[in-house]
């Protein structure tokens, strides 16, 4: 489900023209990958709300939700797994 929901997002974006800072995506892979904002927060060097206000800031340029709140934790959404994917696969 993730490959084709990452290959349904790679068809309907047009990635050439997204303008973000790419400092968004930075904080999106570290959360995904650290599994907490506040651990994305210390590998950064940065403050958790700073996490917190870069990944809003992704979701709102990419229009799509990356984490939705499960009781008191963050959970990637497929979306955010399929960016994940995406982004691992062009590193």
């Amino acid at each position: 489900m993730v490959s084709i929901r990452a290959y349904g997002m790679r068809m309907c974006m047009d990635w050439n023209t997204l303008d973000f800072d790419w400092n968004y995506a930075r904080a999106f892979l570290a959360a995904a990958e650290e599994g907490s904002f506040s651990a994305a927060a210390r590998s950064l060097g940065v403050a958790q709300p700073t996490i917190g206000r870069q990944i809003a800031a992704l979701e709102e340029a990419l229009q799509v939700t990356l984490f939705e709140k499960v009781g008191r934790e963050w959970m990637v959404t497929p979306t955010g797994l399929g960016l994940l994917e995406l982004s691992l696969i062009h590193i």
